[in-house]
Formats: C-alpha cells, structure tokens, sequence
C-alpha cells in the first residue's frame, strides 16, 4: 500500500513539475507577444520609409559541423535522442550563437528559443512544420534544449538561441533555416 502511495506522490510531482515548466514557457511566450506598440508622436515629423531590404539569396543548406560546439551539442542530444538522429549546425551572429538541432522524426514540428519568431524562418513555415504539441513531445524537446545549452556554454545575454526541428531524417539535407555566413568552428 504504501508503494502505491509513493510512486503516485512521485508521478504527481513530475507531472507538476512539466505543467509547470510548459506554463512558465507559455507565459513568456504570450508577453513577448502583448508588448504594446509606442504611439507615435504628433509634434515630430514623420520619418522617411526605409529603403527596401536588398534581396538575400537563397540560403544554402545548413552545414553541421564534426568538430567544436556543433560536435558537443550534437555528442549531448545524441545521448538523449540515441546516436545518429541528431545533426547541428552552430552559425556566429554577431557575438551570439545560434544552434540548430535537428532531431530525427515522423512528424514536421519546431521549437524556437525565447525571442526567435516563426517570422524569422520562412522554412519552416513554407515547409508545413507546426509547433510542438505539449503533450506529445514537449518533454524531448525540453531536455535536448537543456543538454544543448550545457554542452555549449549557453548564454542569452550574449544573445544565444536554439531552435529545434523535428522532422524525418532524409529531409535534412534540404533545411535551409539559416544562412552560412560565419559558421561556427
């Protein structure tokens, strides 16, 4: 009976535990989106509108990397998602870094760090994938976040972010979600 009794405690702490890291990340998620816009001001003139933005080419395939960060975050995850259905690429912006893991599955889903939007990968909007549902695999996505961040001496004040992408393995070689530019080691 008293088995029972605890190994029920303990599954309701863990359950609580995951509904409460799910609403702390979906609380800051909804206020970095209700953040009011600034009223402009009637008494300045109006500024001009900016030049258009000179058209990108179209970034190449994400190219991971064997060596450096890219092979320790890809060595943590690996442990997590098991050897093989996992592949990083690390890109430098500016002084952060960005990595993207990208994990071995069935289904097209992301998982985008604080302050990164949809907007920003057109990819993954273009290419169908949805956000993780929470109670299907929030939970892996949280713990190759968490080994990610680890493994690459994370910092968000430096401006670090990771973005997760699931999909099915042969599709790697076509993400096209960054550019690049300066790869990190």
């Amino acid at each position: 009976m008293r088995r029972e009794v605890l190994i029920i405690a303990v599954g309701a702490v863990i359950l609580i535990a995951i509904l409460a890291v799910f609403l702390v990340v979906l609380a800051a998620r909804r206020g970095a989106q209700e953040l009011p816009a600034s009223a402009p001001n009637a008494d300045l003139p109006a500024e001009p509108a900016p030049p258009p933005p000179a058209p990108r080419p179209a970034p190449a395939p994400m190219e991971s990397s064997a060596e450096g960060v890219a092979a320790a975050v890809a060595q943590a995850v690996e442990r997590v998602v098991r050897p093989g259905n996992a592949r990083v690429t690390v890109i430098q912006r500016g002084g952060a870094r960005w990595a993207c893991i990208l994990v071995a599955s069935p289904q097209r889903y992301y998982d985008l760090d604080q302050g990164l939007a949809l907007g920003q990968f057109p990819a993954l909007r273009d290419g169908g994938f949805q956000p993780v549902p929470p109670q299907m695999v929030r939970a892996t996505t949280s713990i190759c976040r968490s080994v990610a961040r680890t493994a690459m001496g994370y910092d968000a004040a430096r401006g670090d972010r990771i973005l997760i992408v699931l999909c099915p393995r042969d599709e790697w070689p076509k993400i096209t979600l960054v550019d690049k530019a300066r790869p990190v080691e």
